[in-house]
């Protein structure tokens, strides 16, 4: 029998770049994540076992509407693009029975109307894969990483998907300088003097992560990960025994 638990958590920060006189500025600010839970019990033999996921975040439970990602820039200072910051991540199983877990993470920009900019580059949100888990290359994308965990994750147990988060220096590449005449700077400055400054494309955009936790039971495990995902557990690495 399949039995299936999933969870979602995702996080935003706001980016800001402005550049003058070669001075650049990077505000981040965070915003609510938003966590939608399903369990539910499901019969095996004759007694009632229950599968159940959560998230954690540098070892905190993150659920309801904890914030992902909130303290990922320390307090006071500007993020610092191609820097690898501190992010742990881990699923955990907070069910009655050990789990074969899946992760699928999802990365993307948002304009400063709060619509998905699906002309920006997600790849420039970049995680530090943790060991244990394997990467579905076939349903991977640029927006998407699907991992699954090569092992049962036993009760209790937190299993790390990735451990730091980065801003790819790429984001600085597409830029262009904008010169303001006097005439304009009149109004702005006191003397009215020209200036210049350098305009980058992802100015005022938000990246975020959103993460899928699930989870299939252990039993006829090869099985039940074909029917939960529809993937075989022994071509994509997964330990399963070999059960087919």
């Amino acid at each position: 029998m399949n039995a299936k638990s999933t969870k979602r958590i995702a996080g935003l920060l706001i980016v800001f770049l402005l550049t003058v006189a070669a001075l650049v500025a990077v505000m981040a600010n965070t915003a609510q994540a938003a966590l939608d839970k399903q369990s539910e019990t499901y019969e095996a033999t004759i007694e009632l076992t229950s599968l159940d996921v959560g998230l954690t975040e540098n070892g905190d439970i993150r659920e309801g509407k904890d914030t992902l990602l909130a303290n990922l820039i320390p307090d006071g200072q500007k993020i610092s693009f191609g820097k690898w910051y501190p992010e742990e991540l881990a699923a955990q199983n907070t069910g009655a029975q050990p789990e074969y877990m899946r992760v699928v993470i999802h990365r993307y920009w948002l304009d400063e109307n709060g619509e998905k900019a699906t002309n920006m580059d997600p790849s420039l949100i970049e995680l530090k894969l943790a060991k244990g888990w394997v990467v579905d290359k076939s349903a991977s994308t640029a927006e998407q990483i699907v991992l699954y965990s090569v092992d049962p994750v036993a009760v209790g147990a937190s299993l790390p998907f990735a451990n730091e988060m980065r801003i790819g220096a790429d984001v600085l590449k597409d830029a262009k300088s904008v010169i303001v005449s006097s005439a304009d700077a009149g109004a702005k400055t006191a003397g009215g003097q020209a200036y210049s400054y350098t305009e980058y494309a992802y100015d005022n955009y938000k990246f975020g992560i959103s993460v899928e936790v699930d989870a299939v039971q252990t039993h006829n495990a090869a099985d039940a990960i074909k029917g939960a995902w529809g993937v075989d557990a022994n071509s994509l690495g997964i330990n399963v025994g070999g059960a087919a």
